[in-house]
């Protein structure tokens, strides 16, 4: 084993776990690795300016695309952007049964005149389906230049077949929209995965914007726990894929107020920003403490019999710049070639002996988990593949707010 101390970061405090060090037999878990294809697309705005950063979608170990791509706005300072409005809202694939709309023309329509109306920048869209002739995201991009006047692009991935067998069949997706250029769009597979294949959808805002990172999230519908697992798995895919922490995540959790879904993203610091809308939701927006960005006049939207659009209402908050506090960040990097994924154990929270937290792929060979609420000082950790292999090496020793490179053998 080999292992060195990087860059000194900083790191937030957060509760211990129990210190013992695992058994090599320690700990066997039903993990899988999650497949994914690369079936996604782009579209920038329909004017004559067209979008002039590549989006890429992950790979089949979901591969984020190079955070660095566009001249470092990883780094950047979001700046004093004007005030917008972001949307999240499932849109319930093609149907507009239980709607007042015609068509899914009238409908794409009423949702682009609120957002004309609310100055909304920014939609993060679940449930976004397509078959032939008639493809959601294609319509509502038409129906937002037409109702703004403006550009708009977006990036689409493909999650799974929906109402397979049925008049409804299409193949349901996620998608991003932007007011102007939206650049390095992925798709990421999550390891762990249910009955129906779930994938996020990730993006960068541009820097009229404030260079957000943006999530669309729709998390599992049926069993609790893979749902808590992927929402973890969101959080440290947005810490790990890059070295911001200006992270928003929204969508539909499938999950409410006091579930560990939720509390999946609150221990990675990511705080609820609509809380206030109710305890029976189950679509939410997150932001992660240490963004430079706060949020505000968070409401429901699309609530009435009139203006339903889907069987979700929006969710609307206004993002605005913002001074954040000092977060104190903790890297821990494998270098490792070989099938599967790697996972990180430990004996400080949010790192666990009993269940290890999904690292993401850095680069070829590379693996990086992020962290921000380790509590400060010394702690001990292992890789492990799948989650099912252990390192064979001693325990990995790390300090809380250092990145770490390490080289685990495994059996």
């Amino acid at each position: 084993m080999r292992s060195w101390w990087l860059a000194v970061l900083l790191v937030a405090p957060a509760a211990c776990a129990d210190s013992t060090p695992p058994r090599a037999d320690a700990g066997q878990n039903d993990a899988a690795d999650g497949g994914i294809d690369d079936r996604g697309s782009d579209s920038g705005p329909s004017d004559a300016s067209q979008a002039d950063a590549q989006a890429l979608d992950a790979d089949a170990n979901g591969l984020p695309g190079d955070a660095g791509a566009d001249g470092g706005a990883d780094a950047s300072d979001p700046g004093d952007f004007a005030p917008y409005r972001v949307l999240s809202l499932n849109l319930h694939c093609l149907r507009i049964d239980g709607t007042p709309f015609a068509d899914n023309l009238d409908r794409f329509s009423a949702i682009a005149g609120l957002v004309a109306q609310e100055d909304v920048r920014v939609i993060l869209a679940q449930e976004v389906c397509q078959r032939p002739g008639e493809v959601a995201q294609d319509l509502l991009q038409n129906a937002l230049e037409a109702a703004t006047r403006t550009g708009w692009s977006h990036h689409w991935v493909y999650a799974h077949e929906a109402w397979a067998g049925t008049p409804d069949a299409a193949q349901e997706g996620l998608a991003i929209f932007v007011r102007g250029e939206l650049r390095d769009g992925r798709r990421v597979g999550y390891r762990r995965q249910g009955s129906l294949q779930r994938v996020l959808v990730a993006a960068r805002l541009p820097a009229a914007l404030g260079n957000l990172e943006v999530h669309s999230v729709h998390l599992d519908h049926a069993a609790p726990l893979t749902r808590a697992l992927q929402a973890e798995e969101t959080s440290t895919y947005a810490l790990s894929s890059t070295t911001t922490l200006d992270l928003l995540i929204a969508g539909d959790f499938n999950d409410r107020i006091g579930s560990e879904t939720l509390l999946g993203l609150s221990r990675h610091g990511f705080v609820h920003q609509t809380s206030s809308l109710g305890t029976d939701e189950i679509d939410h927006l997150f932001v992660h403490r240490g963004a430079r960005i706060a949020t505000d006049q968070a409401r429901l939207v699309f609530t009435g019999a009139n203006e339903r659009v889907s069987d979700h209402p929006g969710v609307l908050v206004r993002v605005r710049p913002a001074q954040a506090p000092s977060v104190q960040v903790t890297r821990v990097t494998a270098e490792h070639q070989g099938p599967g994924f790697l996972t990180v154990r430990g004996n400080n929270l949010p790192l666990r002996w009993d269940r290890g937290l999904v690292a993401w792929p850095a680069g070829p060979g590379r693996w990086t988990l992020a962290l921000t609420e380790l509590v400060a000082g010394p702690f001990e950790y292992k890789w492990l593949i799948n989650d099912l292999s252990w390192e064979v090496d001693p325990n990995e020793q790390g300090v809380a707010g250092q990145t770490h490179l390490d080289q685990p053998v495994f059996p």
